[in-house]
């Protein structure tokens, strides 16, 4: 074992949890938008409020994308085929 194995074998296994963790944060980030809908809907379609609409959207499409990421290179690097 040497300090380059070692280091391989951490970066997987943070890449392995950090990859693992995106679905799980995903649905949350969605359970908040969901609540975040109802509530502008409640409000009145308040412009204060509505702003914030944006904000999901930049994120949730972020996310999708850094999750296409980390499955691309899971795939390529990590998964045995």
């Amino acid at each position: 074992m040497t300090l380059k194995g070692a280091q391989r074998v951490l970066d997987y296994r943070v890449f392995k949890h950090n990859f693992g963790t995106f679905p799980r944060y995903i649905r949350s980030f969605r359970n908040k938008y969901r609540r975040y809908h109802m509530i502008l809907q409640e409000s009145g379609r308040d412009p204060s409020i509505r702003g914030q609409g944006n904000h999901f959207k930049r994120m949730l499409r972020n996310l999708d994308t850094w999750y296409e990421n980390y499955q691309r290179v899971w795939t390529q690097y990590f998964a045995i085929i």
